[in-house]
């Protein structure tokens, strides 16, 4: 195809098509993508990861970097499916961009209490000043009768 003097090529072709994915690594890419459209969804719905999502996140985790509303997501994701955070924790502690609180202290009013302790411990390692009124508020709920 030839517009203005220049030219161009289509890549109509699957023969050409599934080389240049490979060698540019854009199945890599559409799975980032996919990793940031289920992050979007999560948080615009204020709702939790399921575990297909989790673990292609995990796959991820290395290469990609999470925003605070992110990290908390991912984080609370995985203690509500009782999934170890803290490899995850101590990756996101390292890119220093924070972790919202929010979705762990909705861990807080979890039934499970195994959820609602390891939703503690983070909270306590996360050592995030805005979280000392809920939790106490959280706190002095448990210890009542």
């Amino acid at each position: 195809m030839e517009s203005g003097g220049v030219l161009y090529y289509l890549l109509s072709g699957r023969y050409l098509l599934n080389p240049i994915y490979r060698v540019l690594g854009l199945e890599e890419f559409e799975e980032k993508l996919k990793i940031r459209n289920i992050l979007k969804n999560a948080t615009v719905n204020r709702s939790f990861l399921a575990s297909p999502g989790l673990e292609l996140i995990d796959a991820y985790k290395e290469q990609m970097h999470f925003n605070r509303e992110e990290a908390g997501l991912i984080l609370s994701s995985l203690i509500r499916l009782h999934i170890d955070y803290r490899g995850f924790f101590e990756r996101i502690k390292g890119q220093g961009f924070g972790i919202d609180i929010k979705p762990i202290l909705r861990l807080l009013f979890s039934e499970e209490k195994i959820v609602r302790s390891k939703a503690l411990e983070l909270l306590v390692e996360i050592n995030d000043k805005d979280m000392v009124n809920p939790l106490l508020f959280h706190l002095k709920r448990e210890d009542e009768p």
